[in-house]
């Protein structure tokens, strides 16, 4: 299987759509601080991860903010975006 990009960005728009359409045009910061599995661990489900690291979402938010001003956005930054978007999830399905 390969993940198409196009069908991504599509997903990720009609989502976002759906979102404003209800009214929802951000989302409070309740908890900043979050776990993180490095990347060679988390997709090991033979090996219990004992290495855990923490990132912060204020912080991935304003990298992010700054990244895209001074336009130096990089597939790199799809983790900090994806640690956003994890808690626009979790905090939408309390």
């Amino acid at each position: 299987m390969n993940i198409e990009l196009d069908r991504i960005d599509n997903f990720f728009n009609l989502i976002i759509k759906e979102l404003k359409g209800n009214g929802i045009h951000n989302i409070p910061l309740d908890y900043d601080f979050y776990w993180n599995i490095p990347s060679d661990l988390l997709y090991d489900l033979y090996n219990e991860p004992k290495e855990l690291d923490m990132g912060q979402l204020s912080e991935d938010y304003q990298f992010l903010s700054y990244a895209i001003n001074q336009d130096i956005l990089t597939s790199g930054n799809l983790r900090k975006l994806s640690s956003l978007l994890r808690y626009i999830a979790d905090k939408l399905d309390m």
